[in-house]
């Protein structure tokens, strides 16, 4: 490298076009390599190919998982390719990935079963309750996902033309600019929540904390799991995103436009759509009607027609 580690990563960082929390992040990351490097006795300003695929061997002897793994080196393609296209060095990280396992939704969405446990088993009759089922109640029926249920403001529930829609921060803009329409069931539900809750501004959170402040993210999906595990629904791989996954799939198997369900979830392409549609054939593969059909068919003799 024709310049110190040190003053080209500064520079990448300086020329580096993403949100701060990404920045943050790829920072992160970056230092996970760093401590690497020193702890494996590497030179850092002389680094080759086979140091990078080392890393790699490193990450995956940890027993991270595929997705993980793939972001540790995608800030390690991103920085390698800086260091070429500004004539620092040579790319010594180009097209080093980890083949992910088949594409699909690490998470399951509910049964029909769980969703009404779930509903259920909120207490309506306080405040907190009747806050905690019309944000579930939300998330089933919108797909919207928890940051974008924390960020709703009392003012953003509007009508126009008719027609009732919360106005949502989409995922990866910073500005609420989509109106989402809602049904005028959930809009009643929704003001229903906030007239009882007693509301004196209209940029107060939709969905507040105890103490009457926004809550963080990871305060949202935090509490939404301890819901699902009050309500016996137990399972590593049903979280809080559950309840958008299952919004897609009761859509897509009630035979909605694959379109009118992508345009719901803010997909920009609908390949990420049509990936719930895998969680549904993987539900089907464990009901197997085919199997009882031909069950039937065998025990009763019939033959099926040509």
């Amino acid at each position: 490298m024709k310049k110190l580690w040190s003053e080209v990563e500064q520079e990448f960082f300086d020329n580096l076009d993403v949100k701060v929390r990404s920045k943050m992040t790829y920072r992160r990351q970056l230092n996970v390599f760093k401590v690497w490097i020193v702890t494996t006795g590497r030179n850092i300003n002389s680094l080759k190919r086979s140091d990078i695929l080392a890393y790699k061997s490193h990450l995956i002897s940890q027993g991270k998982e595929a997705a993980t793994i793939d972001t540790y080196l995608t800030i390690l393609r991103l920085f390698y390719q800086f260091i070429e296209e500004y004539g620092y060095g040579e790319n010594i990280a180009a097209d080093i990935k980890y083949k992910r396992k088949a594409k699909g939704y690490r998470k399951e969405h509910l049964t029909q079963e769980e969703v009404n446990k779930l509903l259920n088993s909120i207490d309506r009759n306080k405040i907190i309750g009747l806050r905690d089922y019309t944000m579930v109640f939300l998330m089933l029926t919108t797909g919207l996902r928890c940051t974008e249920v924390n960020n709703l403001s009392v003012c953003d529930l509007q009508k126009e033309d008719g027609y009732n829609y919360l106005l949502v921060k989409r995922k990866g803009y910073d500005q609420k600019s989509t109106k989402f329409g809602i049904t005028q069931h959930l809009a009643d539900m929704i003001t229903d929540y906030l007239t009882q809750r007693g509301v004196e501004e209209d940029n107060e959170p939709m969905f507040p904390s105890r103490f009457h402040e926004r809550m963080k993210d990871m305060s949202v999906s935090r509490h939404i799991c301890q819901l699902m595990r009050n309500a016996g629904i137990e399972s590593k791989k049903k979280t809080a995103h559950s309840l958008r996954h299952t919004a897609a799939v009761r859509a897509i198997e009630a035979n909605v436009p694959i379109r009118q369900v992508q345009i719901m979830l803010g997909h920009t392409d609908v390949k990420t759509t049509e990936l719930y549609i895998g969680s549904i054939d993987a539900e089907m593969r464990l009901r197997n009607p085919v199997v009882q059909v031909l069950e039937e068919i065998a025990l009763n003799g019939k033959e099926t027609g040509k």
